[in-house]
């Protein structure tokens, strides 16, 4: 499909369509008859599939191996997942999702005998995104893009990404958690929500190997966030994730993925990592990260 052809067809809405973003409402429903009815709309919503599907196949193809990390950075951030420190106490298991009042520091929700709460959020406004034109390929693109291999050293230069294994050595003696590698520090400029999340968290798993997310994970592709820039250097990630050891609560986290990305619309970290129990976690950390606590904004299990 290209800008001369199908100058009739509402191109936006018919991605949303094939996306699946109009499940649901009455724009559905009439778009479907429109595709049955109409020659030219049935044209190009097969014209369109076929495209998804075949963007859909070579980002997977691109996204199928990542490039490797400059011995320098890798060696930098080995250092920075040892040396958060030894284990602490790991408290009773609680709920899945946590909720904290945006008046609260992150530091003062660390009790694990106070309840958990529902949903932790921060509250302020958020941002509208709808698809744009083409919606369903620049989806995709956005997927793969969270997990294809954009390294920390992509903020200065388009370098990639690769697992980053903790050496055994001794933690500092100032230190009462852990994080540890192997992970991988991606850049992806994603704007993950709720709902991507899990099943981001699915394809970051040890020793899976890369897959395209599907269509309906409605991640966007956004610029990475100049606010997280001083994260990059490695004694500012080793304190944000010291922060975020403490803050969880449950003993030393193994750290599976760092991502350089956003939640919903707003700069952050976004740390998928397991507990000692084998439970997978998400957590997104704002970019004061390290320098206020873990600067919380969103926690959810994940497996």
């Amino acid at each position: 499909m290209t800008a001369g052809e199908f100058r009739d067809i509402d191109r936006d809405l018919l991605a949303d369509y094939v996306g699946g973003a109009l499940e649901g409402t009455p724009e559905h429903a009439r778009v479907a008859q429109l595709i049955r009815d109409n020659p030219a709309w049935a044209e190009a919503y097969q014209a369109l599939v076929a495209a998804t599907q075949t963007v859909r196949a070579e980002l997977a193809a691109w996204g199928a191996q990542a490039e490797p990390m400059p011995p320098d950075v890798a060696e930098q951030l080995t250092t920075v997942l040892s040396a958060a420190g030894a284990a602490g106490p790991i408290p009773a298991e609680g709920a899945g999702e946590q909720r904290i009042p945006a008046a609260r520091t992150p530091r003062e929700q660390t009790d694990a005998r106070s309840p958990a709460p529902a949903v932790l959020r921060r509250s302020g406004a958020r941002r509208k995104r709808r698809w744009t034109r083409w919606g369903i390929p620049a989806t995709i693109a956005a997927g793969v893009a969270a997990l294809a291999a954009f390294g920390v050293a992509q903020f200065m230069a388009d370098r990639g990404d690769t697992t980053v294994a903790a050496p055994e050595s001794a933690a500092p003696e100032h230190a009462t958690t852990s994080a540890t590698g192997p992970a991988r520090v991606t850049t992806s400029g994603s704007d993950y929500t709720p709902a991507t999340l899990p099943r981001v968290a699915a394809l970051a798993a040890p020793n899976d190997s890369p897959q395209p997310i599907a269509s309906d994970t409605e991640l966007t592709n956004v610029t990475p966030w100049a606010e997280l820039k001083p994260l990059t250097d490695p004694a500012a990630l080793a304190e944000c994730l010291d922060e975020v050891t403490k803050e969880h609560a449950h003993g030393p986290i193994q750290v599976e993925l760092v991502d350089f990305a956003a939640f919903e619309g707003e700069p952050a970290l976004v740390v998928f990592f397991t507990t000692p129990t084998g439970e997978r976690w998400a957590w997104v950390a704002g970019a004061n990260c390290g320098r206020r606590g873990a600067d919380t904004r969103y926690v959810t299990r994940v497996g």
